[in-house]
C-alpha cells in the first residue's frame, strides 16, 4: 500500500462480529451504532428500537438495523462537515449524501453493506434504497 494509505476494518468488522456472536438466551446487542438481535425478548412481543432520523420507534423481532452516514463520524475542513466515507472514484468524501442511512436486514453485515452503498449514491441514495426493497429510514 502506499505510505499514508491505511485499511479500517471497522466498516465490516462491527457487523461481522454482531452476525457471529450471538447466545442461546434472547440478545440484542448494539455495536457502535449497529445492532442485531437473535430472536425476539421473553418478556414483551419484540425488541423497541429508536432509531435518529425515523418516525418513531422499531419493532424488532430478530434480525439487524446497521446505520451508516456523517452524523457522528465526520472530519471538519476549513470549517466544513465531511463525510468520513469516501467516494472511490474521487477519493474524497462523498458528497450531496443524506447525514445517515439506516438500514434493517437479517444479518447486520448485509444492512451495513447496503447502508453505506447507499451513502455512495449521494442525492440518489433514496432511490437506490428503493430497488433494494428493504426497511430503511434516511436523515
Amino acid at each position: 500500500m502506499p505510505v499514508g494509505i491505511q485499511v479500517d476494518f471497522g466498516g465490516f468488522g462491527k457487523e461481522y462480529a454482531l452476525d457471529h456472536e450471538m447466545s442461546d438466551a434472547p440478545i440484542l446487542v448494539k455495536f457502535g451504532g449497529d445492532l442485531a438481535a437473535n430472536r425476539k425478548p421473553r418478556s414483551r412481543p419484540q425488541w423497541q428500537i429508536g432509531i435518529q432520523g425515523a418516525p418513531a420507534n422499531f419493532a424488532l423481532e430478530e434480525g439487524a438495523i446497521a446505520t451508516s452516514g456523517y452524523t457522528n463520524r465526520f472530519i471538519m475542513h476549513r470549517g466544513k462537515k465531511l463525510s468520513h466515507i469516501l467516494n472511490p472514484r474521487t477519493g474524497w468524501p462523498v458528497s450531496l449524501a443524506p447525514c445517515s442511512v439506516s438500514v434493517g436486514m437479517p444479518k447486520c453485515l448485509q444492512a451495513g453493506l447496503i447502508a453505506t452503498l447507499a451513502i455512495l449514491q449521494g442525492k440518489k441514495a433514496e432511490g437506490f434504497l428503493k430497488t433494494q426493497e428493504v426497511t430503511h429510514w434516511v436523515e
